[in-house]
């Protein structure tokens, strides 16, 4: 009974936050409409107050034009006896004009030759304005041309810049590159030495130097716990595997070992991956244990700060000849190890796009402006 008690007290304040909403929102709008009633009122306010303005200035114009019609009226007074005067003056001229009339007529003559003259002199005219009139065109145009073309070989010489800045940071690059190859070749060949003369079997990867330890050796089917053969291997491999890459020579470029779990494609992915993450774990807590004493307590050390144990599942499989899965060979551990400026090779291949992005568009620039030239 409490608790529908309290329901009921509950949808009782929100009765009452609605009712509310909607008193808040009926004030909005009748604020709102008072707001516009004082528009509607200014406005009509407005047009009365300029319309009276403007009737006060019809008026004072009215008078204007009144009183210029009066001045008007005079003039025309003033013209009519102006008329008269003129009158006797024309009968003089009657006599003047007799003899103007035959100037009149060398006139009309002359005339008609001024007029067929400039006629011919305003076609001519007009046919100069076109032609100058074009010849603007044909300046704004090559202006515009002038002006695209110096814009163009400011960018050219820019990506040229730039072309030149990126070609000597792949020069210094690819220089770093070539070294760090060198490098991983030397260890690679160190390695294969070190496990030929200590008669270790087990394949190095002549590109990665990957080290591939048979899985059958290390643990049982299906299983991730080490066996006393398997312990028996590591024992002997993995001093041997630390002596070449903890060296005085190499001990500085390398950044990481990996000890990578693999298993056939048997199963789930899922069940696998969890399956060669356990394997590689296994490896690794053997040899970074307290107990192990195949590497000395200090090489111990320095390899739990860079050692890392990761799963891989049947997502690299082994195939033989004909393409099909090995797999027993699927099924493995790889001991793998990464150099400090490995990184560099990716930063290389994405400078090595922008530069050949960069040289398409000064190649795209200079087609452009060989065609504008």
């Amino acid at each position: 009974m409490r608790y529908i008690g309290r329901r009921g007290a509950r949808h009782g304040q929100a009765g009452d936050g609605g009712n509310s909403f909607w008193l808040s929102f009926s004030d909005l709008m009748s604020g709102l409409l008072l707001v516009f009633v004082l528009i509607m009122f200014y406005s009509v306010y407005q047009y009365f107050d300029m319309l009276e303005v403007k009737t006060a200035e019809l008026l004072r114009q009215s008078e204007v034009l009144t009183q210029k019609e009066d001045e008007l009226n005079a003039k025309n007074e003033e013209l009519t006896q102006a008329q008269s005067k003129l009158t006797e003056s024309e009968t003089q001229l009657l006599a003047e004009q007799a003899k103007l009339l035959l100037r009149d007529q060398q006139l009309e003559s002359l005339s008609e030759t001024l007029n067929s003259q400039k006629e011919e002199l305003d076609a001519a005219n007009e046919t100069l304005a076109a032609q100058q009139a074009e010849l603007e065109e044909a300046k704004g145009k090559l202006t515009e041309q002038q002006q695209q073309l110096l814009a163009a070989q400011a960018l050219l010489t820019d990506q040229q810049l730039v072309v030149q800045q990126q070609q000597e940071q792949l020069d210094s690059q690819q220089a770093q590159l070539d070294e760090l190859v060198g490098v991983r070749k030397r260890i690679i060949a160190s390695l294969a030495d070190a496990l030929k003369e200590a008669d270790i079997s087990a394949t190095v990867d002549p590109t990665t130097g990957a080290i591939t330890l048979d899985s059958s050796i290390l643990f049982s089917r299906s299983d991730y716990t080490l066996s006393d053969a398997g312990k028996r291997m590591i024992n002997r491999f993995l001093p041997v595997y630390l002596n070449v890459l903890l060296s005085d020579e190499y001990r500085d470029n390398v950044s990481e070992i990996i000890i990578e779990g693999h298993t056939d494609s048997v199963g789930s992915y899922m069940s696998n991956l969890e399956l060669s993450q356990n394997r590689a774990l296994a490896v690794a807590s053997y040899v970074l244990s307290d107990g192990y004493t195949a590497i000395s307590p200090e090489t111990k050390d320095y390899l739990r700060k860079i050692v890392t144990a990761n799963g891989r599942s049947y997502s690299n499989l082994i195939y033989d000849e004909n393409g099909e899965e090995d797999a027993d060979k699927s099924r493995r551990v790889e001991f793998k190890f990464r150099l400090q400026d490995e990184q560099m090779i990716e930063q290389m291949v994405e400078l090595l796009e922008d530069f050949n992005e960069a040289d398409a568009a000064v190649n795209e620039t200079n087609g452009s402006t060989g065609a504008q030239e």
